[in-house]
């Protein structure tokens, strides 16, 4: 018998939840009798595969997003600028940001900064200027 993973403690706050969530899909995506028999398991996990990529892109787009909005309240380590650590300036217009990452492509508007010294524009996430 095959045995399942044991969850990360943050996923396991929420496992209640995602088993609402996966109770709704499935009744959405083959309706409360689940899929017509003769559905072979390999279509049956394209199209959960198709959601997990769905949800995995979304909730990226979501925690990035939320987090880029805070960027005027990012902690001191982010402040400065990565190359002289000097007082960087806030650009107004965020910039699209897609990357390719383990659970999908991520998406989403990352404000930038820009340090006159070095005469660099750089995302506070990323650990150096011009990245």
């Amino acid at each position: 018998m095959a045995k399942r993973k044991k969850a990360a403690p943050v996923v396991e706050q929420v496992e209640p939840y995602i088993d609402g969530v996966a109770k709704s899909l499935v009744d959405r995506l083959y309706g409360p009798d689940g899929p017509p028999w003769g559905t072979k398991m390999t279509e049956l996990e394209d199209v959960v595969l198709a959601v997990r990529e769905a949800l995995s892109e979304k909730m990226l787009a979501q925690a990035l997003g939320r987090q880029a909005e805070t960027a005027e309240h990012r902690p001191e380590p982010f402040q400065p600028c990565p190359g002289c650590q000097r007082r960087v300036e806030s650009r107004p217009d965020p910039e699209p940001r897609d990357v390719q990452t383990r659970a999908g492509i991520a998406t989403w508007d990352e404000p930038h900064c820009y340090c006159r010294k070095c005469r660099q524009a750089f995302f506070p996430s990323e650990p150096e200027p011009g990245h």
